[in-house]
């Protein structure tokens, strides 16, 4: 392969998948830490490019490394904490969520975060992070059941 269908595919590759790995690294590590992570994520596929692009499901196990890489920020990291609301959006927003999903197990706020705040289907978040959309959509349940309690609101809402 030359150097530059190598680099195309690689470039394709993460056009296609490489937002769908930082929305997960930001929803799980928060937004320095997950830019971190994606930054390493994205050297380590690079180097190994042969060898990933001939997976099955090349963006799960680079979700996989991302949590091994991630290990070396935990030393340093602060307490997670998610930006607030923006101000446009304030009134529809709660103020306490970005602290409440902060404070989920991080199965459940990455699950959280991609399909309620991203926008992913299970199916891509499934993919995305290499489990299968029924993990998804179970902890996206927990997840959700988890801040309507904390928050008070009722479940049938």
């Amino acid at each position: 392969m030359t150097s530059l269908t190598r680099e195309t595919e690689f470039n394709e590759f993460l056009g296609n998948h490489g937002s769908r790995l930082r929305h997960a690294f930001i929803a799980r590590y928060g937004p320095d830490v997950g830019s971190d992570v994606m930054g390493d994520v994205a050297e380590y596929a690079w180097k190994r490019w042969d060898k990933v692009m001939a997976m099955d499901n090349p963006s799960g196990w680079l979700y996989r490394v991302g949590q091994s890489r991630s290990r070396k920020y935990f030393r340093r990291m602060r307490p997670l904490r998610l930006p607030a609301p923006r101000s446009d959006r304030v009134p529809e927003v709660e103020p306490a969520l970005p602290s409440l999903v902060a404070a989920l197990p991080a199965s459940q706020r990455v699950a959280v975060l991609l399909t309620q705040a991203f926008g992913y289907t299970e199916r891509e978040a499934a993919e995305t992070i290499g489990v299968s959309p029924s993990t998804v959509h179970q902890n996206t349940q927990r997840g959700l059941e988890r801040l309507r309690a904390r928050l008070g609101v009722p479940s049938d809402v």
